[in-house]
C-alpha cells in the first residue's frame, strides 16, 4: 500500500475567499470519489498541518458550528484526520441557511449555504455537514434541500451528513427551547431513503456516541477534547469504509487496521468506541 501527504487546511469562518496565501486547492474538476486520485497542494502558511496519509487524495471540506468546531480549538484532534486533505470551515453560531448569529468569537460567518457556494466549482470531492444544532427543526426539510442543491451546484459528488445528539440540554440562540434533533434525523433519514439524495451519506454520530456521554459537555451537544479526537477518527473511517480503503488506524492499539474499513456505527454495536486517546498517543 502506497503512503502519502496528507495536507490539513484550517479557514477560519471563511472558505476559499477568506483562507491565507496557498491554502486552498489549485487542482482539476472534482472526479468520483471512488476513483479520484488528484495531487495533494502542500501550503506553506502556518495553518497546514501535514500528517500520514493511506491511499486515495480525496478533497474534503468539513463544514460545522460550535460542535464540530472543537477540530479547530483542540487541534491536536487533527492529528486523527487521516486519508484524505481536509479543508475545515467551522465557525460558532453556525445555521444552515438562516443568517448565522455571533459567534463565542464575536464573528458572524458565512451560514452553510453560502459557505458552499463560496466554494470554486470542482475543488471539493467530499463535503461533511455538521451542522444544525442552532436550527429549528421545522426548517430542516426545506433547508436540506437547499443544502444539497448548493452542494450539486458545486460539482460535489458525495455529501456525507452527520446525525444530531438526540440527548440535548442545548437551547437554540435567543430562544427558552431546544430543537427537535429526533425529528431532524428522522427527516435526514426519510430524505436520504425517498430515493433522491443518491449522492448523500449518513453517518450516524449519534448512534456511535451514545454509550459514551462523557465525552460531552452538559448539554450534551458540545465536545469534550476527547469527543474532537472521536469525530476526526469517526470520519477518517467512513470515507476509507466508503471508498473500501483500509482503516486508517486499527481499533484498538496492538491490532491491525481493518482491511477493507468498516463503517464505524456498525462495529460499535458489537465492541465499545475506539479509545482515542490511547489510540493517537494523548
Amino acid at each position: 500500500m502506497r503512503n502519502r501527504s496528507q495536507g490539513l487546511i484550517i479557514c477560519l469562518g471563511l472558505l476559499v475567499g477568506g483562507c491565507g496565501r496557498n491554502e486552498t486547492v489549485d487542482v482539476a474538476s472534482a472526479k468520483d470519489p471512488a476513483t479520484s486520485a488528484t495531487t495533494v497542494t502542500k501550503s506553506t502558511t502556518n495553518n497546514t498541518q501535514v500528517a500520514p496519509r493511506i491511499s486515495i487524495n480525496q478533497r474534503v471540506v468539513i463544514i460545522g458550528d460550535s460542535a464540530i468546531a472543537s477540530l479547530r480549538w483542540a487541534r491536536q484532534s487533527q492529528v486523527a484526520l487521516q486519508g484524505f486533505e481536509a479543508t475545515l470551515d467551522v465557525e460558532s453560531c453556525r445555521r444552515l441557511v438562516r443568517t448565522n448569529c455571533k459567534s463565542r468569537e464575536g464573528n458572524q460567518s458565512m451560514n452553510t449555504l453560502e459557505a458552499i457556494l463560496n466554494l470554486e466549482v470542482g475543488t471539493t470531492d467530499i463535503l461533511v455537514v455538521g451542522v444544525g444544532y442552532n436550527d429549528e427543526s421545522v426548517r430542516f426539510a426545506n433547508d436540506f434541500d437547499q443544502i444539497i442543491a448548493a452542494a450539486r451546484s458545486r460539482g460535489i459528488a458525495r455529501i456525507i451528513w452527520l446525525t444530531y445528539r438526540e440527548v440535548s440540554g442545548y437551547d437554540l440562540p435567543g430562544r427558552d427551547y431546544a430543537s427537535d434533533y429526533s425529528l431532524m434525523n428522522g427527516i435526514l433519514n426519510d430524505k436520504v431513503s425517498s430515493g433522491y439524495f443518491d449522492d448523500v451519506v449518513i453517518a450516524d454520530w449519534w448512534s456511535y456516541t451514545q454509550e459514551v456521554p462523557e465525552w460531552f459537555s452538559a448539554d450534551g451537544v458540545h465536545y469534550r477534547d476527547v469527543a474532537a479526537f472521536g469525530l476526526a477518527d469517526f470520519l477518517s473511517r467512513t470515507i476509507a469504509a466508503l471508498d473500501g480503503e483500509p482503516c486508517p488506524q486499527p481499533w484498538s492499539v496492538g491490532e491491525a487496521a481493518e482491511n477493507p474499513c468498516t463503517r464505524p456505527e456498525v462495529v460499535v454495536g458489537g465492541r465499545q468506541v475506539v479509545d482515542v486517546l490511547s489510540l493517537y498517543g494523548n
